[in-house]
């Protein structure tokens, strides 16, 4: 079988359980040989992060430890200009170029496609697999239109006939995970809170111990 590898951008800022809980569904769901989670360096749609990049580094050092097929690659963080997704995975296709590539993207970022850079391309280098918020499936009428074409041309519900092709599929997972979001995280961090129920117990411990997001 050929190698399958998911790559899942962020900021990371912090890495939460909402994280892991997606990561793992997808490497059991699509039976992925490993799960690469690239954190972002400059965005192209948002502010950039809160913490430094080592803090990042060191959170996802402690949630990458659960299972030994997640993966940190920094790439992003060591290449200069805006982070762009397409470049990226033009980078993992040319170190991987026997591989599969899995593009793993929340609700919100399968939505936003359409405004990423070069974002037809992505279906050249990879499949991507959006993964649902609980009770919150992706409908057809809910995506931009020119997605929505994408969606229906590439759409498969089942994984092993996603993977009879190198790339372009699109792929939803309507596994529930758990709704978190940084920024909650951080809110709650600001007002002296430590969200211990969207946190792993050594990611608190660290955000603790360094009196980071205060």
């Amino acid at each position: 079988m050929t190698h399958r590898i998911g790559v899942m951008g962020g900021m990371f800022d912090p890495v939460h359980l909402g994280h892991t809980a997606a990561a793992l569904s997808v490497l059991e769901q699509l039976q992925l040989d490993e799960l690469r989670l690239v954190p972002c360096a400059i965005p192209n749609h948002r502010e950039g992060a809160v913490v430094s990049s080592a803090h990042r580094l060191n959170m996802l050092q402690l949630e990458t430890g659960i299972d030994e097929r997640l993966l940190i690659d920094s790439r992003e963080l060591k290449r200069e200009g805006v982070s762009y997704t397409v470049d990226t995975l033009r980078s993992l296709h040319a170190d991987f170029p026997q591989s599969i590539l899995v593009l793993v993207l929340g609700q919100d970022a399968f939505q936003s496609l359409p405004g990423w850079h070069k974002w037809r391309e992505i279906f050249e280098l990879a499949h991507v697999c959006a993964v649902n918020r609980p009770l919150n499936s992706v409908a057809a009428t809910d995506t931009d239109v020119e997605l929505n074409r994408e969606l229906q041309a590439r759409q498969t519900t089942d994984a092993e006939t996603l993977f009879k092709r190198v790339s372009g599929g699109i792929y939803m997972l309507d596994k529930p995970a758990l709704d978190i979001a940084s920024s909650a995280v951080r809110h709650k961090l600001q007002t002296g809170k430590v969200p211990v129920a969207m946190l792993s117990d050594s990611v608190a411990d660290y955000i603790r111990r360094h009196r980071l997001y205060q």
